[in-house]
């Protein structure tokens, strides 16, 4: 029963900071790239390669897995919102866009989680 509620407690804080993010001024993000969706999923591949090194080397205890991981993380990323942003880019025939954000979030979604791992590897 811990585990569900674990879940549950990342899971609403994944989905407000992901809200407060994409709620975040178009004067300061404009919405013509998908900056947004972007942002969440470079920022939470970073943090779950942190928190992979962390949990795989003891450092935090396995048993925050489930709020880390299933939770907070998979509230905060979006591969759904990523999809329908690319969709929405290539129907209005944004081919370069779409073309860009497929490669910078694959690219740096990777390079992310590296980074994130290596950096705490550095506080370890």
């Amino acid at each position: 029963m811990w585990k569900i509620i674990a879940v549950a407690a990342g899971g609403m804080c994944g989905a407000l900071l992901r809200h407060a993010i994409f709620n975040i001024p178009p004067h300061i993000i404009p919405i013509q790239f998908p900056y947004r969706t972007l942002i969440v999923n470079i920022v939470g591949s970073f943090v779950i390669g942190f928190m992979w090194f962390l949990v795989d080397h003891g450092i935090v205890p396995a048993a925050l897995s489930p709020f880390v991981f299933t939770g907070l993380l998979g509230a905060f990323t979006t591969f759904s919102t990523y999809s329908l942003d690319n969709m929405l880019l290539l129907q209005r025939g944004d081919y370069t866009h779409a073309a860009v954000n497929i490669a910078i979030s694959s690219v740096l979604g990777i390079v992310a989680v590296v980074l994130g791992f290596q950096t705490a590897r550095l506080f370890s």
